[in-house]
């Protein structure tokens, strides 16, 4: 996976594993019109009035003989929008599609507040800008998706999450777990306006909302209008042709017919279904009944009376689309017509999938997609529009494959997957064959398209090799190079995610006004050494993401890149990884890519630190890997650096516990008497931690110790009891284990007038936990703001995800798309279910990322006990939870971060790094095997503040329903800056 400087056009390793080809499914059609009862045949006579009596807007235009499946549209073909099968595909891509999202955070960055991971996909930037509009909320059978962001997690940019719907759903129903048919949003229906009062409607593109999860008005929802709106349409109209499809089975779309009085019967097909349009195979027809072959025999008759050609049925739609959607059902009936007389007229079938989206009949558009296929299986068009349309329902495994046949047409490839291993390490010139094609803009947005793909299918390989390919292809895509750059962290890619990360970076610093390129290039070169171990906290972080998220694929992508010998015992069922075996892989990596020299040698600075004055020798030392110390000495970093605060890099290693490092740094000539600017030695340090391993490092610093010498905590350690629920927030009916009703308190607790100075000498700069008693600086606000009936009268509609763990995603476990009102009745049926003793085991929890423009961000505020003004903390994105008791979050590990808790109650087990693990187990299951003593707790009471420091481990388990606000920060270390 690696290119390392200077290796950029030299081939790169080959994978060995195989991969799978594409597969085009077969190219027969198969459309049979679904039956009307005999007596409303004489209805389609409204569409032959359209045909003869209605005069055309283009009349001066004479509109021609022959069906819209020529090589040149007419001129009143493109004014009116009713384009053939060559231009439907330009049509749908008009649209902006949204963009790949990064697996993994930047070098800077790492994931958030007491749930895992926040900023998976909620910081990183995107290739391109992600449109805001709502995403069609996707079944429980869907795809899994991976940070996110919330992606989502967290799943939009600068940890935007899922967008707020206008109602709520109830939980468990149909809608909860399944991809409905969408209604019109007001924004298309406005749309559809304004170009019918211009005498244009473009027919064949997709709308934007395709995707949309809004359901429906709040009027219709009060009138019980159900999510099957189509065919309750079509029940008021007895002039339109019925039409049903039954589920596919592999490749042939099979219809069932079913007689008239079963319609009103019929459901929207379920996401199963409509995935299954892809891949189905032939089935045989079943008989039709006597009563279905005497309908078909009367639309057969009725159709030969008519006397109209199949052209001149799509010319009828045409002009009846023009109309606007009052007609798009007698439209609908006419192109039925034209497939009735032509089953393999691809373009009737195409123009009926696109006004079927129009309808909002998604599932049906479908069928006629896949069915225009079959009867052109070489349109790369159709291909495009069927993979743009999987796309946008979120169905990637489907896209994936549509998207790869129409690159293999373009390609004249028969393998894409195999092109793209040939093709991915080539320079810019070779890879002429792609630029130089006619539908080079088309494929350039296909393939990004097709690598979000990949990063949601977890198919990392492809999606380094995409990513490879298209940056050669477009060198100038910042964005990308950034994505890939963490991307490649994650995978223990350093050399790519420096090399990447650097142009990104002199791109911001010439952006930024900064200087010219000339100087962005000179001042990232030197420090591009920085820029590397900077990250290292993250790309900690990353690497355990990327494990648990795509298990064999990371594993043999990290050997690859950083030996063999690593990771030997890691496999799907490894549920729990510690921080020390991550550090050994990262360090691994580090010595077998000689990232170290390598960077001095090509123009790194030595000296270079940030504005707190870390250089890259302490970040080194901060990660905690011998041999990456050793080999920054050896190449003569600067042993007798401090930072800003006066630390060496002794007071570094004191911060983490890392005993095994000292000798190294006393033989590089640092100084066991140094002090910081509170006059505090190594060993205070050690002291103030209360590390087990004390006397060891006493040892090693070869000082005197006397546990007795070390500071006192500035308040004395301490609880209350717990206490009784309010804001109509509920206690448990469960039974709470004895262990985690304890009032016992092993971090300091300062109270909530403790001044910001204070709380940033005696815990940030040192990296150690605190809890502030009663710390929210608006608690009383957010009493009345997150009381229960509040929270859900005035945030109701907002969506959510939730899982048995925070941001599950991530880790490549299941969620499920929420209203926060249906999160709440959730939460009431659960508390119904304690009571009967019927509760899961593991319940679900609501943690995600908010926008600064998100309508609770106003709501959550920095305590002022950590004003940034005093404590020089940069804050991430901020996050809000609410979860019922024995929910919470398993052991984790990431920035600074603080917690603040509105109602509930919570207990707290906190490791410091060497102790750290991290877990994917949903927390009451992790805590099963958890040997008391082995942590610092602590309960968090309402109103408490608690402060974790970065890379300390921390689980979390919630004593009743508890709802409050976390933030990410980054101080000292993580900050990079010039």
């Amino acid at each position: 996976m690696q290119r390392r400087p200077g290796q950029k056009n030299a081939p790169g390793k080959k994978s060995s594993s195989p991969h799978t080809s594409p597969v085009d499914k077969g190219s027969g059609s198969s459309y049979f019109v679904p039956l009307l009862i005999v007596g409303a045949v004489v209805g389609i006579g409204s569409v032959v009035f359209h045909l003869v009596q209605m005069p055309s807007p283009a009349a001066e235009k004479p509109l021609p003989s022959q069906p819209p499946v020529t090589d040149n549209a007419s001129p009143s073909h493109e004014e009116h929008g009713f384009r053939d099968q060559r231009d439907a595909d330009e049509q749908i891509d008009n649209q902006q599609q949204p963009p790949p999202p990064p697996v993994t955070e930047s070098v800077q960055k790492s994931p958030g507040g007491e749930g895992s991971d926040a900023d998976v996909a909620a910081d990183s930037k995107r290739p391109e800008q992600r449109q805001e509009d709502p995403v069609m909320q996707v079944a429980e059978e869907q795809p899994e998706q991976m940070y996110t962001k919330e992606s989502q997690d967290a799943d939009a940019a600068d940890g935007i999450p899922e967008q707020p719907s206008t109602h709520s759903q109830e939980p468990g129903t149909e809608a909860d777990a399944r991809i409905r048919n969408v209604p019109v949003s007001d924004e298309l229906s406005q749309m559809i306006q304004e170009e019918n009062s211009r005498g244009v409607v473009e027919e064949n593109s997709l709308p934007e909302d395709v995707a949309s999860q809004d359901q429906g008005t709040a009027e219709q929802q009060d009138q019980g209008h159900s999510q099957d709106a189509d065919f309750q349409q079509m029940q008021s109209e007895p002039q339109q042709i019925q039409r049903t499809q039954e589920k596919q089975v592999d490749d042939q779309p099979v219809q069932q017919q079913e007689p008239p009085q079963q319609e009103k019967q019929q459901k929207a097909p379920e996401a199963s279904e409509q995935a299954a349009v892809v891949d189905a195979s032939v089935d045989e027809q079943p008989p039709l009944s006597e009563e279905d072959e005497k309908v078909e025999a009367a639309i057969r008759k009725y159709s030969e009376d008519a006397n109209l050609t199949c052209d001149q049925w799509m010319d009828g739609a045409r002009k009846l689309m023009m109309q606007g959607e009052s007609s798009y059902s007698a439209a609908l009936d006419s192109l039925a017509m034209c497939v009735f007389q032509e089953p393999n007229n691809s373009a009737a079938m195409w123009n009926m999938a696109v006004l079927l989206v129009k309808m909002n009949r998604t599932s049906e558009a479908l069928v006629q997609m896949e069915n225009a296929i079959k009867a052109d299986p070489a349109s790369k068009e159709f291909r495009h529009g069927a993979g743009t349309l999987l796309f946008k329902l979120q169905l990637y495994p489907q896209a994936a494959k549509s998207f790869e046949k129409y690159l293999e047409l373009n390609l004249f490839s028969d393998d894409w997957q195999k092109l793209m291993e040939d093709i991915y390490w080539q320079r810019e010139d070779e890879l002429a064959f792609i630029k130089d094609g006619d539908n080079y803009d088309t494929m350039l947005m296909v393939m990004s398209k097709l690598l979000r793909c990949y990063l949601e299918l977890r198919h990392l390989r492809q999606a380094d090799r995409l990513y490879q390919v298209l940056i050669t292809l477009e060198p100038h895509d910042h964005a990308m190079m950034e994505n890939f750059a963490t991307f490649s962290f994650g995978l223990g890619g350093l050399w790519n995610g420096v090399r990447f990360m650097k142009v990104y970076m002199e791109h911001q610093f010439y952006h930024s006004d900064m200087g010219t390129m000339e100087e962005a290039y000179e001042v990232m070169t030197a420090h591009m050494l920085r820029l590397a171990t900077s990250g290292f906290d993250s790309n900690v972080v990353n690497l355990v993401r990327s494990l648990f998220i795509a298990t064999d694929q990371a594993v043999e992508m990290v050997r690859e890149s950083c030996g063999g010998h690593l990771l030997t015992s890691f496999n799907s069922n490894t549920h729990t990884l510690k921080q020390s075996e991550l550090v050994l892989v990262l360090g691994s990596c580090i010595q077998d890519q000689q990232l170290i020299p390598s960077l001095v040698q090509a123009g790194a600075s030595k000296v270079a630190n940030n504005i707190f004055g870390w250089s890259s020798l302490l970040h080194g030392i901060h990660l905690g890997h011998l041999a990456t110390v050793e080999s920054m000495l050896e190449v003569g970093l600067d042993a007798s650096h401090r930072t800003l605060l006066g630390m060496t890099g002794l007071h570094v290693a004191a911060l983490r516990g890392y005993v095994e490092l000292v000798p190294a740094l006393l033989k590089a000539g640092v100084k066991v008497t140094d002090v910081d600017e509170y006059g505090r030695s190594p060993m205070d340090y050690v002291c103030g931690l209360r590390y087990p391993g004390a006397n060891d490092f006493a040892k090693a610093l070869g000082v005197p110790f006397d546990p007795k010498s070390c500071p006192t905590p500035a308040v004395k350690t301490g609880t209350s009891p717990l206490q009784s629920s309010a804001g109509e927030w509920l206690d448990t009916f469960r039974p709470l284990p004895d262990s985690l009703l304890s009032d016992t308190c092993a971090i300091d607790s300062v109270p909530a007038d403790t001044s910001a100075g204070n709380i940033f000498r005696d815990y940030i700069s040192m990296q150690k936990p605190v809890i502030i008693r009663h710390g929210l600086t608006n608690w009383a606000a957010l009493k009345k703001k997150l009381q229960r009936r509040s929270l859900d009268r005035d945030y109701g509609s907002l969506f959510f995800k939730r899982s048995s763990v925070p941001y599950a995603d991530t880790f490549g476990l299941e969620s499920t798309a929420t209203t926060l009102h249906d999160y709440l009745g959730y939460l009431s049926q659960l508390h119904m279910d304690e009571k009967k003793g019927t509760a899961p085991e593991y319940p679900d929890y609501v943690f995600s990322s908010i926008s600064k423009d998100h309508p609770l961000r106003p709501l959550a505020q920095t305590p002022d006990a950590l004003n940034p003004n005093d404590t020089h903390i940069a804050e991430r994105a901020m996050q809000f939870y609410v979860g019922p008791a024995l929910a919470g979050a398993p052991p984790h590990f990431h920035n600074f971060a603080w917690n603040g808790l509105v109602y509930g109650a919570k207990r707290w087990f906190i490791f410091p790094p060497r102790d750290s693990m991290y877990s994917k187990l949903p927390v009451l299951e992790w805590y099963k095997s958890y040997k008391s003593g082995t942590s610092l707790e602590c309960t968090q009471h309402p109103g408490d503040v608690l402060v974790v420091p970065a890379m300390w481990a921390h689980a979390v388990i919630n004593l009743k329903e508890s709802v409050g606000f976390a933030t990410e920060f980054i101080y000292g270390a993580a900050e990079f800056s010039i």
